[in-house]
């Protein structure tokens, strides 16, 4: 946490201080990572008042924490956290996704001194973006905590609420002057996300996140060409339904002739593993859909089929580049995605997201309270589902009672269980702190490939066999 700045509060002042002050003062800092019980008070606070901040998938609460984007403010003389800010660091620029302050904390300046403190930590960026609902009534808010109104947007949902980009500048002279950039990122979607979307609310919250306010901007659900000729083709009686549900999303066209040679190619790659392929006509569309994406320049296609995923994905990637994922994933991945270095085959190594492959050699650390590095092992499967699904299928390999599997995974709609083999145990583990002296090294929330910059045990540990 080096670097941080400290700031108390005397209400409603605000004071820049390394220590604590008298009764009725407020701390803001960074929640340390091994804080579990200001994180639940985090998300406890955010989950109330989820209706106005959107949804936002614990995971990816857990990553801004590991990585110090969540400062929260709380009470000098109870440690009772009353409000929070949790941020991202895309391009060159701070976008604030959660500002929330207890109901009986506002009005003494608590908003305030999180943004003055993100300010103060993120100087040398541009300044700090923020997107809200017009129907909120907060300019006056915005305003008083610095922000200027730079330009109008339409929320994700399917009511296109309309929405104003705030900015708060930093004061850095001729750089950007628009700050309301395009879209970070197009993804096709299949038309079963686009039914959740569609349908009531008892089979849309599994994809609704995809549509939450805070991703207006950054992530664009389109419909791909391939899609609109499976509906055109099929059945009559539901062609009208499902024109209807796809109306809210862009149409991206690809060059038919081009979409036809991918599609050949992909099925002739997957047959030398797989001669049955395609079984059935639900194959053959979903290629069709897959390979028209690919044909329009899309980098990423979301479906929950995870069947597909895993029968179509490393042949596509290979041929097209495009990543074929579940939706959790896109959204806790955005910036890495959104990046174009990340979809270059030749940088997967630096990336902070990978899809993981058997016979990959793991190196696998435990965090709070242990925090070190214990030992190696051999990756055999990486399966994903629901965490239901889940616990059922590995409910003997967990080592966790279903209370412990559920409460960790409390929230998530989508999970990973990696399946290894061949641990083998340090002799002496790697003390994290250690590590990050020898360079700076952040372990992943979840999985990540080996970077060039990681320190230097952790490469000899990944090509030696520990015996």
């Amino acid at each position: 946490m080096g670097g941080w700045p400290s700031f108390t509060i005397d209400h409603p002042a605000i004071s820049g201080s390394g220590g604590y002050m008298d009764q009725g003062q407020t701390r803001i800092e960074p929640l340390a990572s091994d804080d579990q019980a200001g994180y639940e008070a985090v998300v406890q606070l955010g989950d109330r008042f989820d209706d106005r901040l959107g949804q936002l998938p614990y995971a990816a609460f857990e990553e801004a924490r590991d990585d110090a984007r969540i400062l929260v403010a709380r009470d000098a003389d109870t440690d009772t956290i009353i409000g929070y800010a949790l941020y991202r660091l895309p391009r060159n620029e701070v976008s604030l996704t959660h500002l929330c302050v207890e109901p009986d904390a506002r009005g003494m300046g608590i908003a305030g001194a999180l943004v003055k403190t993100i300010t103060e930590r993120h100087s040398q960026r541009l300044g700090i973006r923020a997107k809200c609902r017009d129907d909120y009534g907060l300019a006056d808010t915005w305003q008083h905590l610095g922000f200027t109104a730079r330009a109008k947007t339409t929320g994700r949902g399917r009511d296109r609420t309309p929405m104003t980009v705030w900015w708060k500048d930093h004061g850095h002279p001729d750089l950007f002057t628009e700050y309301e950039l395009p879209v970070e990122l197009r993804a096709a979607i299949d038309l079963n996300i686009v039914l959740d979307l569609a349908s009531p609310a008892t089979r849309k919250p599994r994809s609704e996140f995809l549509v939450a306010d805070h991703l207006a901007g950054r992530l664009q659900l389109v419909v791909s060409s391939g899609m609109i000729a499976e509906i055109k083709a099929g059945d009559p009686a539901r062609r009208r339904t499902l024109q209807e549900a796809i109306n809210p999303y862009p149409v991206v066209n690809a060059d038919p002739q081009r979409a036809t040679d991918l599609e050949q190619a992909i099925l002739a790659e997957v047959q030398k593993t797989s001669p049955q392929f395609p079984v059935t006509d639900q194959d053959h569309r979903d290629v069709g859909q897959v390979a028209h994406a690919a044909a329009a320049g899309l980098s990423v296609f979301l479906t929950w089929d995870e069947s597909l995923i895993k029968q179509l994905g490393p042949v596509v990637e290979t041929l097209t580049g495009i990543k074929l994922m579940k939706p959790v994933y896109v959204v806790l991945h955005l910036d890495e995605l959104a990046n174009a270095e990340a979809f270059r085959l030749d940088s997967l190594a630096g990336s902070g997201f990978t899809h993981a492959r058997a016979g990959t050699r793991i190196i696998l650390y435990a965090s709070t309270p242990i925090r070190s590095v214990l030992g190696t092992a051999t990756l055999h499967s990486v399966d994903t589902d629901t965490p239901a699904r889940l616990s059922r299928r590995h409910r003997g390999q967990l080592g966790l009672t279903r209370r412990e599997f559920d409460d960790y995974l409390a929230g998530v709609t989508a999970a990973a269980c990696l399946t290894i083999a061949d641990a083998q145990p340090l002799p002496v583990p790697y003390e994290l702190a250690w590590l990050r002296d020898q360079a700076e090294f952040q372990p992943p929330q979840s999985y990540r490939y080996l970077a060039l910059g990681d320190p230097e045990p952790l490469h000899t540990l990944a090509a030696t066999q520990l015996k």
